[in-house]
Parts: structure tokens; sequence; C-alpha cells
């Protein structure tokens, strides 16, 4: 028999936001899979925490009780984001990331709209997997600013999609392979913790501590925005 998938999360408000307006879940779905989503809400915005957290209980009433794609549980829960976001009279006023991630026979598929990351680390190598929904990546694609350049622009964090905002959305779907470990996270990580950094504290075996060490490296180089991750070990990998 298959030992079954290891998932951990953490959740921190960081060092410095006065709430936590990410949202993390982890399960199973309704099929039996392995099932993790993270949102991490719009902090300029109003009610980024709601926003949040309505996407993330919008995925996972999808996830556990009818078989959509991902695509669809995405775009099911921005039209949630939307609703509530009507209901409070802030149209346009509240916005959310998405990643959503499911485990299937032969790897996984996941599908994202904003920033929050996907990454995998197999055979000691960190790819990351997800294009990230922002301004500075469409520069990045024009070839008009470098990766180095991009780390510190001043619209890095300026979505060019997210739920809850007024504009067409169309998600980043794919499928993976098997994986050793697959990390998702919000940008509470990715931009405290380097991919040098990141792939060094893959590294280590036991995945709780590994969460917490992740978790650490963040709030040491400052912890300036809430911290969020999935961490999620495949033993089915092991050979690939």
């Amino acid at each position: 028999m298959t030992p079954d998938i290891v998932i951990v999360s953490r959740c921190h408000e960081g060092l410095v936001r006065v709430r936590n307006e990410d949202c993390v879940w982890t399960g199973s779905t309704a099929s039996g899979h392995a099932a993790a989503v993270v949102a991490d809400g719009m902090g300029g915005l109003m009610s980024g925490d709601l926003a949040s957290e309505v996407a993330v209980h919008s995925a996972r009433r999808q996830l556990q009780g009818t078989d959509l794609s991902l695509e669809e549980v995405v775009l099911e829960a921005g039209t949630r984001v939307t609703e509530a976001a009507a209901d409070r009279g802030q149209q346009g006023q509240m916005g959310t990331t998405l990643l959503v991630w499911r485990s299937c026979a032969d790897g996984a598929e996941f599908a994202h709209v904003g920033d929050s990351r996907l990454y995998t680390w197999h055979r000691e190598e960190l790819q990351q997997v997800s294009v990230d929904h922002s301004v500075t990546q469409r520069l990045l694609n024009m070839g008009q600013i470098t990766p180095q350049q991009a780390m510190f622009h001043d619209q890095r964090h300026v979505l060019t999609q997210a739920l809850g905002l007024e504009h067409y959305l169309q998600p980043q779907c794919g499928r993976l392979p098997l994986v050793e470990r697959t990390l998702l996270c919000s940008d509470g990580l990715s931009d405290m913790v380097g991919p040098a950094k990141l792939a060094d504290l893959l590294a280590t075996q036991d995945p709780q501590m590994c969460a917490a060490e992740l978790l650490k490296a963040a709030l040491d180089e400052g912890g300036r925005d809430n911290v969020s991750l999935v961490l999620i070990d495949d033993p089915r990998a092991s050979g690939q």
C-alpha cells in the first residue's frame, strides 16, 4: 500500500500587519484526493480578510461536493467574492489571490489567479511552476526589466488578475508530474525568502520542521506581510 500524502500548513500574521488577510485550507476532495487552497486578501483594498475567507470557503465547498475542473473552482470562487463585495457595497474593492491544488492518479493539478505561488522540489531542484499575474511579470515577459529588477520593482505587488476585481478572469491551470515535495505560499514567504534559500530549506527532510523553518525564515527577514504556506510530500514520487 502506498503511504498517504503528507500535508503541513502554516498561516501567520507576520510582524507588521495588524490583521491576517491570508486564508488556508487543506483536506480531501469528494473522491478522496488530497487538496489544498491558499488565498491572500489584498491589503490595499477593503475587507481583504473577508475576500480570502470567502474564496477559500467556496473552493473547499466545490472540492468536497462536486467534480468541477480546478479552473471552474477558481471562477466560482471569483463569483462568490464578487457577490460578497456587492452585498457590502464594495464592488471592485474586495480582492484576493487564489491557488488551488489537487492530487490525481499520476501527479497533481493546480489553478491560480494572482501572485500566490506554487513551487516543486524534486531531486534537489526547485522550480517555480506558477506564473504571477502582476505588472512586473508582464514587464518581464516583454523583456522590459530583468528578473533582478523585478524583485525590487515598485509595482511588483500590483496584480493584473485577482478574484473580486471587475475584469475577466483567466486562471493559469496546469498538471504536475509526481514530485517529492510541493510548496504553495503567499507572497509573504516568496517576497522574504529568495529561491536559493527556499531550495536549501525545502531539503529539510521532516515536513513539520521544514514548514517551521520556512516560516521562521520569512519572519527573520522582517515578516512584513502575512505568511502562509502549504507543504505537500508525496511518497508516490520515490524513485521517480
